[in-house]
């Protein structure tokens, strides 16, 4: 489901979802008709392009998260050296763990551990793709980490992915509880996962 896969049209429906999502409409009221209104389109060319109100807020988490997940990793792949790579890395695990107006988190926020649970039964394959594209980068990070003297290369792939993730998820937890203001503490987070990445 990459972003030049979808009509210009589909796209409309996608970002009228999200600014209704940000305008404080939930998700179990939205009705066609709205999202149809706040895209510009007529409600019947809607089903042209979806069967259902439930299979256009799949489409547009779905959408939402492939274009935040593509900058993420676009960001990482912009920076030279293992040390710059794995904090920018944490930088945006800091700000998704925070941010509440990511289209992503507000879409997630809206869904019932039902509703999420089925989304993930749906789309199992584009799911695992997109996060075989996470684990190779943090492959290539990791790699580099290994080439620059840093860290030592482990022969169990699978165990570096998993260190580098629980790293990442322990600092997002850190994250979620830290005041948003305090520069210095998300800082002296930020050198105590490197730390214990290394």
């Amino acid at each position: 489901m990459e972003n030049n896969t979808h009509s210009e049209k589909e796209i409309l429906i996608f970002n009228a979802v999200t600014k209704l999502m940000h305008e404080g409409v939930k998700l179990h009221t939205v009705k066609v008709a709205d999202i149809a209104k706040e895209a510009g389109i007529g409600k019947g060319t809607i089903y042209d392009y979806f069967k259902s109100k439930e299979e256009i807020l799949e489409k547009a988490l779905l959408y939402n998260m492939n274009i935040e997940l593509s900058e993420t990793l676009e960001k990482i792949k912009e920076k030279d050296g293992f040390k710059n790579k794995c904090y920018i890395a944490l930088d945006i695990v800091a700000k998704g763990s925070r941010d509440y107006s990511s289209a992503t988190n507000i879409l997630f926020s809206n869904l019932s551990h039902h509703d999420f649970k089925e989304i993930l039964e749906n789309n199992k394959e584009y799911i695992n793709s997109r996060y075989n594209s996470l684990k190779e980068t943090i492959e290539d990070i990791v790699s580099l980490g290994v080439s620059e003297g840093i860290i030592k290369e482990q022969e169990d792939k699978e165990y570096q992915i998993m260190v580098f993730e629980s790293v990442a998820m322990g600092f997002g937890n850190t994250m979620c509880i830290n005041n948003k203001e305090d520069i210095q503490k998300t800082e002296n987070a930020k050198d105590r996962a490197y730390k214990l990445l290394i």
